[in-house]
């Protein structure tokens, strides 16, 4: 049986998926919630991976999940839930998955209220906006299209900061 920090509080330990670097396993919080465990592997680059927990501990669960602990090289995180996004596209097509998918890169990429730590990485200096229609603004560059033969609702548009 997998074991976990005894201050995490958890229990019932799922492996729910396993990549190149990492497994993700399901638990079950003392107060009968659910929460991620993010367990990375040792490998050449896994400093790059840990900074994607420098991101979600400065946004304090603002358009991500919040983190919750961090024990060396594995994460609690807060659950998501169980719906998939392939799900909602099979049900309600592609125009509905690209609306929620633009709406989370646009709360990812929203502005925080919180200082970001000095070990945050920019993204290529890039600022990034939500953009009606995927037709940008004058002076932008706007995201490609997911399918040549459709225009996405919404899309990013990116410039150098």
């Amino acid at each position: 049986m997998q074991a976990f920090p005894e201050r995490w509080k958890v229990s019932a330990p799922e492996l729910i998926a396993e990549t190149f670097s990492s497994r993700i396993w399901k638990v079950a919080r003392d107060d009968g919630s659910a929460a991620i465990v993010k367990d990375l592997k040792p490998f050449d680059d896994v400093a790059d991976e840990l900074r994607g927990e420098h991101y979600l501990a400065w946004r304090r669960g603002e358009g991500a999940v919040r983190l919750l602990g961090r024990d060396g090289h594995r994460m609690l995180l807060e659950y998501a839930g169980d719906r998939l996004l392939s799900q909602h596209l099979a049900e309600h097509g592609d125009d509905a998955a690209t609306a929620i998918a633009a709406d989370v890169m646009a709360r990812l990429l929203s502005p925080s209220k919180h200082t970001p730590p000095p070990d945050l990485l920019a993204v290529a200096g890039a600022v990034c906006q939500l953009v009606p229609g995927g037709q940008g603004r004058p002076g932008r560059r706007t995201s490609k299209p997911l399918c040549p033969r459709r225009r996405p609702r919404r899309a990013v548009a990116c410039r150098s900061a």
